[in-house]
């Protein structure tokens, strides 16, 4: 039971053509699990996120949006029981509050720039320490959504791949893309390294243009 959606799809129900095999799922979810661990202040601030990168690339591998849109939620619910994540309610997300009946937080001094506050002010001492707080921190969370959308859509293209083993050191993965060669970056520039290393300099017309002259 998908206790943190209010309704539970059924990705079962899907068409043989749009479906991923349990283990392909599995895959998905540990893959998307990872991603929300990262979340902060909670295990839901990479949610949307997540939905929105698996959606895109289920889309773009030839899933109806309807299907697809089913499937990320189902992933995403999935992944968010496995890590034990209680949706909060409306008062327990505010800033100002922990639980209900709790006041406001005093400060005395401004979030943004650390002045003195002014008499009647909460958080900011000037609406330009306001605006200025606040578009950072935007910028700072559109950064992290955007590399949480990444590693969601990363994970959906790898889940429908089948395995193959890496060309460096023979360990069995899912490629991002049907010409993925490599488990990861490391074994990339490995194997691009020892290639450059057994490549002579007339062979490499790069390395000849760029060849020191005597």
């Amino acid at each position: 039971m998908l206790s943190t959606l209010p309704w539970t799809p059924k990705p079962e129900a899907a068409p043989r053509a749009f479906k991923l095999s349990k283990e392909r799922r599995r895959a998905l979810i540990e893959a998307v699990a990872d991603v929300l661990r990262k979340g902060e202040p909670t295990r839901f601030a990479f949610e949307s996120a997540c939905r929105h990168g698996l959606r895109s690339a289920l889309c773009l591998s030839g899933w109806p949006w309807g299907l697809a849109d089913v499937l990320a939620a189902h992933v995403v619910g999935r992944a968010l029981d496995q890590l034990g994540a209680k949706r909060p309610t409306w008062i327990q997300g505010q800033p100002e509050y922990t639980q209900f009946g709790v006041t406001a937080i005093e400060r005395i001094r401004c979030i943004n720039c650390g002045a003195r506050l002014p008499e009647d002010h909460r958080k900011f001492c000037s609406k330009f320490c306001g605006a200025n707080y606040r578009e950072r921190m935007a910028r700072i969370d559109n950064r992290a959504a955007v590399n949480a959308r990444k590693r969601a859509w990363e994970a959906a293209r790898a889940a429908q791949q089948p395995e193959r083993p890496c060309e460096e050191c023979g360990s069995p993965f899912r490629p991002k893309n049907p010409r993925g060669r490599f488990c990861s970056i490391r074994c990339r520039n490995i194997h691009n390294a020892q290639l450059a290393r057994e490549t002579p300099w007339g062979k490499c017309t790069t390395r000849t243009k760029n060849r020191p002259t005597a």
